[in-house]
């Protein structure tokens, strides 16, 4: 999410209604800044008072691991499907008067 905020004087912190998780970042102008807790369950942000730029990331925990595992999984398929292929276009190559062993 991205948008532009006027901050108050003395006002520091961005308080949101969103979800406090570990796998927020907030930029202040581009810049990262340090996120807390709010109530014990909201995210925070350390602001300072004037008009910025705020942009909120989220990155699921474990989506790069995730991303590698069904690459490879795809990947495995389609090898699969071309040696499959590949295989019945080698069988119907063989001349009918031989068998087989």
């Amino acid at each position: 999410m991205r948008g532009t905020i006027q901050v108050p004087q003395g006002c520091t912190t961005l308080f949101t209604s969103i979800p406090a998780e570990p796998s927020w970042q907030v930029l202040v102008d581009g810049e990262p800044v340090s996120t807390g807790t709010g109530w014990g369950a909201l995210l925070t942000a350390q602001i300072t008072p004037g008009e910025h730029q705020v942009t909120l990331r989220f990155t699921p925990a474990g989506l790069k691991a995730g991303t590698a595992v069904s690459l490879c999984s795809l990947g495995a398929a389609a090898a699969w499907l071309t040696a499959r292929r590949l295989g019945h276009t080698a069988q119907k190559a063989r001349p009918h008067s031989q068998k087989p062993l």
